[in-house]
């Protein structure tokens, strides 16, 4: 195991980083007591930084004791003081009006359909952003609520940065008249000094503006977008915490984004009452979406998979839900698994292989017949897929059952198609 005290500058470095992930008591005398000794530029970081991974009170009264002896080590001490600072803590909104939203790309208007239902005016921007009349208080289909900073010409990062003016304290209240922000750069392909160059470039131009670089803990976010007609600079306020999917206290792999599904749960909503179906239900986060919007609907989930259905037992007990939620174990392919009648399908269905059907076109074709067979004149279906070709295909074949809608939506950097069926 290295030591702190190794001969080897490289051995004490690798031992600080050790350390620092180990923690533990006496870990934090230790570093410091090797700080006092040691004169290699390059190993001193590591151990600033050890110490700021290690945390508590011991580690911050040792962090403020250093004096940074080159650029690198104030980087470090920067990085290490931030991490042990705490959580960003008083902050509030002011009255605020004119705000952007950014929501799942493919549901612009099923956002501002649902703005409008709060009384909030809003229009589409571009794909993936809405501009609001107001800031929302909890619409669940959007992901974040964001003020535009500042707008430059495509790959003018620099420019842009230099230009932006953060007048936060028109939006936010703030205890201590500083907002730590943590800052990001999206949409862009530029190499790690480039990015460098821009943060120091950031931190001098919005530290006159009473912002403070602060990764570790910080009260927003400052990202700079690049897309092929132009760079913006936004603000995101993230010291209000997000209560609206708190519900989701159990989770299975390739489980939908909320905010997604709570758009879907939209599109496929036919009346405020009926039985809702989702035949590979997973975590049961459309179902539960769904149940929020209308109290008079009663709905069935099912899943082949044991460990998704105690997920999604958790989650709709959590909700609040269970008296109108039932999920069980089964095969959504089966007829034996489905009501004799139901309003409405929703569904997110599986992208991979199946053990049991070894492909996907035996299950999508069952459940599509199933569908055909269960939803009820003037009854709808929703469908949610990346695997397009092998359900097009399927549903040129169905004769009971048309398309009415078609449409792609962004989730997670894949391109998911969207189809509701009705009836014939």
């Amino acid at each position: 195991m290295p030591d702190l005290h190794d001969t080897s500058p490289q051995s004490r470095r690798i031992a600080a980083i050790a350390l620092g992930k180990r923690g533990g008591e006496g870990s934090v005398a230790a570093l410091r007591a090797a700080l006092e000794t040691e004169e290699v530029g390059w190993v001193r970081p590591s151990m600033i930084l050890a110490l700021g991974r290690i945390g508590g009170d011991e580690a911050r009264a040792a962090l403020a004791e250093i004096e940074a002896r080159s650029e690198s080590e104030a980087e470090a001490l920067r990085k290490a003081r931030d991490r042990v600072s705490g959580p960003a803590t008083g902050f509030g909104w002011r009255a605020v009006t004119n705000v952007f939203a950014s929501v799942p790309v493919g549901l612009e208007d099923v956002a501002i359909a649902e703005a409008r239902e709060h009384g909030i005016e809003a229009t589409v921007v571009r794909r993936g952003t809405i501009a609001l009349s107001k800031r929302p208080a909890a619409l669940r289909c959007i992901y974040d609520v964001r003020i535009l900073i500042a707008e430059g010409a495509a790959g003018a990062f620099a420019e842009t940065v230099r230009k932006a003016e953060v007048r936060w304290r028109e939006w936010i209240t703030s205890a201590s008249d500083i907002l730590p922000y943590r800052f990001s750069l999206e949409n862009a392909r530029i190499t790690k000094q480039e990015f460098n160059d821009l943060l120091r470039l950031a931190r001098e131009t919005f530290s006159l503006q009473g912002l403070t670089d602060s990764p570790s803990s910080y009260a927003a976010m400052l990202r700079v977008e690049a897309d092929d007609g132009a760079t913006r600079i936004w603000l995101v306020p993230t010291f209000e915490s997000d209560e609206r999917f708190t519900y989701r206290v159990a989770d299975v792999g390739a489980s939908i984004n909320p905010v997604v599904g709570a758009c879907l749960a939209r599109l496929v909503r036919r009346g405020d009452e009926g039985l809702v179906v989702d035949p590979t239900c997973g975590s049961g986060t459309l179902l539960i979406e769904r149940a929020m919007l209308d109290r008079g609907t009663m709905l069935a989930g099912i899943d082949i998979s044991p460990t998704a259905i105690r997920a999604a037992v958790g989650n709709v007990i959590a909700a609040g839900l269970a008296a109108r939620i039932a999920a069980r174990q089964g095969d959504g392919g089966d007829p034996i698994t489905w009501p004799d009648r139901c309003e409405e399908v929703l569904a997110n269905l599986p992208f991979g292989l199946r053990t049991e059907d070894r492909n996907l076109d035996g299950l999508y074709r069952r459940i599509v017949g199933n569908i055909a067979r269960t939803l009820a004149p003037g009854g709808r279906a929703l469908l949610y897929t990346a695997h397009a070709k092998t359900l097009v295909a399927l549903l040129r074949r169905t004769t009971k059952v048309k398309v009415t809608e078609e449409r792609r939506v962004e989730s997670g950097g894949l391109q998911v198609g969207v189809w509701i069926l009705e009836r014939r």
